[in-house]
């Protein structure tokens, strides 16, 4: 008899909410989530699923999104931002380029904020239909200028 060979549902950890609402999830983490399931093999659709799960009930995004039945993975990215009210990766690597410590913040403040930024103009320009895509290497460049000319 063959062995079937099971596998768990994929799932997401943590709970969508409203935008600034406390103990839900960031774009960032879900993103991380998304990718993380894309490694392991799961198809869109699963993903998609498990997404549309972890938004809360309460919500309208939840229920806008439970009553289409188009989704890829791509339009969902699309729609979160949307939801998480994120910029484009246009946006976030201007905003790279003028990156400068605040006068109340610490220098590991200020750098843990530019790796911030440098891995959501990132995951910004990954995204289907970005606008322009910003590679690895100038994104990591920009970072570094503004590390040194920032702080």
């Amino acid at each position: 008899m063959p062995f079937a060979r099971f596998r768990k549902d994929f799932k997401i950890c943590g709970t969508i909410g409203e935008l600034g609402q406390k103990d839900k999830l960031t774009f960032s983490s879900l993103i991380h989530q998304i990718n993380a399931g894309k490694k392991k093999n799961y198809s869109d659709e699963e993903i998609v699923d498990a997404v549309i799960r972890a938004v809360s009930p309460s919500i309208k995004f939840r229920t806008y999104l439970e009553g289409r039945d188009d989704h890829t993975l791509a339009t969902l990215r699309k729609l979160l931002r949307c939801n998480f009210r994120e910029k484009d990766a246009t946006e976030l690597y201007q905003e790279l380029c003028g990156l400068t410590q605040r006068a109340n913040e610490t220098p590991q403040e200020f750098v843990f904020r530019a790796l911030d930024l440098r891995q959501k103009v990132g995951f910004a320009s990954q995204e289907t239909g970005s606008t322009l895509c910003y590679n690895r290497p100038l994104v990591q460049s920009m970072f570094l200028h503004a590390i040194s000319t920032g702080l």
